[in-house]
């Protein structure tokens, strides 16, 4: 015996008016709606015969019942395709019934079942992650060295990003009531939308990288079996040109008070020196020198790359220090108690270097989003700093060998020769550098 549902996939005609079998399903469905259920209700009771049988999300199996003999109770799968622990009764013995009860109570019986169970938990510490103060789990991270502290903007950014977008999305839109059913296409579809709103993928990679170490966090202590970061999901950097300041806007602003001594160091370092992050991390006190290659000079120079491999063969050169930024570090130094082999700054790279962008983005006028939106970032005072030495026309081969690139052999020239004419040379290039700061900055 077959069911009428199996009759119709077999796409036969009948052969005496060559009606189309589907034509005639269309019929039946019209005259005898009753004849059909019952055919469909055999279907699912054949199917559900002995085993429990699976059916999409969920599993549908006989429970003894006193009054109606037995019902169907249903359990859903999780995302990564287990049965969660709890079972619900869908209150008949008929299959189809049942089939249709676990498909529209599906979502509000997982939202009410997490609510109670460990997905609000999971969450909860998702949320609380970057709450003021620190949470206890990133607080455990910090100490693990596991994830290094941040500025008070990032973590508010970081916070809001994940209660008022992360945490919405996943639970209202992807229906994901446990961070244990989140995986990697979720993220990606979270992804698509914030592109759709307009973000740049940037800044939707730097927003996820605050939700990045949360999920880490949990799969160490095995909260979670899946880490949906597992796998590279950043999204590629538009290539945009980077943002810099009007000179308007920066002149005389380094001879004003700033309260805060390390992010007016390394922004007078970039401004004024055009170094790269890591190179004024390395900077050690005695790099700080009036000679090199046996020739003494009146002004001092800060050897650049002493203490580390260079991102280039050529970062190891020699800047000169302008009086002004000589005299600011000097005075940090004996401040700060540095020794002769100490290095001059006691840094953390990826968050210094940002909160001395956004403290000198704060001062000019700017909150940290408008900074993001103009792409002014840290290295943009090294931008500015070529722009200025250009147009003030000290030369392109010494603007490039101070911003150790590769150089022409008349420059090299100019830096390695010990006699008088290189020395003469190369002081006349440098008070036109310092005059070109000068009537920029000052």
């Amino acid at each position: 015996m077959t069911s009428f549902k199996a009759f119709v996939e077999q796409e036969k005609t009948l052969k005496n008016d060559d009606i189309l079998i589907d034509e005639l399903g269309a019929f039946f469905e019209r005259k005898f709606p009753a004849f059909l259920d019952s055919l469909r209700r055999f279907d699912a009771k054949v199917l559900s015969e002995n085993e429990p049988h699976k059916i999409k999300d969920f599993y549908l199996s006989k429970q003894n019942s006193k009054k109606m003999g037995f019902v169907y109770v249903v359990r859903y799968r999780d995302s990564e395709g287990n049965l969660i622990p709890s079972h619900w009764s869908t209150k008949t013995n008929d299959y189809f019934i049942a089939e249709k009860f676990a498909l529209e109570n599906r979502e509000t019986l997982l939202k009410d079942y997490y609510s109670h169970h460990e997905g609000d938990n999971l969450y909860k510490i998702m949320s609380d992650y970057y709450k003021l103060g620190g949470s206890e789990a990133y607080n455990l991270d910090v100490t693990r060295g596991d994830r290094r502290a941040i500025t008070e903007p990032t973590r508010s950014k970081y916070y809001n990003f994940i209660n008022k977008v992360f945490i919405p999305f996943m639970k209202e839109k992807q229906k994901k009531y446990s961070l244990k059913e989140i995986n990697a296409t979720d993220i990606t579809d979270l992804q698509n939308e914030l592109l759709k709103e307009g973000k740049k993928g940037q800044t939707i990679n730097n927003f996820l990288n605050g939700v990045k170490p949360i999920f880490e966090h949990l799969f160490r202590k095995n909260k979670i079996q899946n880490n949906p970061f597992m796998i590279k999901i950043s999204l590629k950097r538009e290539s945009e040109e980077t943002g810099v300041y009007e000179r308007s806007e920066l002149k005389g602003i380094f001879s004003k008070d700033w309260n805060d001594s390390i992010s007016y160091m390394l922004d007078l370092i970039i401004y004024f020196c055009g170094l790269r992050n890591e190179e004024t991390a390395s900077l050690k006190v005695n790099d700080i020198v009036k000679s090199f290659n046996n020739v003494e000079y009146d002004n001092y120079f800060l050897r650049v790359c002493e203490n580390i491999d260079g991102k280039t063969v050529n970062a190891k050169r020699v800047v000169p220090l302008h009086p002004f930024v000589y005299q600011k570090l000097t005075e940090y130094i004996r401040e700060t108690n540095k020794k002769e082999n100490d290095y001059i700054f006691d840094l953390s790279i990826n968050v210094d270097f940002t909160k001395a962008n956004v403290f000198l983005g704060n001062l000019l006028g700017y909150s940290e989003g408008e900074l993001e939106e103009k792409n002014i970032r840290y290295y943009s005072g090294r931008h500015f700093w070529k722009t200025m030495l250009n147009n003030g026309g000290l030369g392109e081969d010494l603007e490039e060998y101070f911003m150790g690139h590769k150089v022409s052999s008349d420059v090299k020239k100019l830096y390695n020769h010990k006699n008088k004419i290189g020395k003469e040379n190369l002081v006349k290039k440098i008070k036109l550098m310092f005059d070109i700061i000068d009537e920029t900055l000052f």
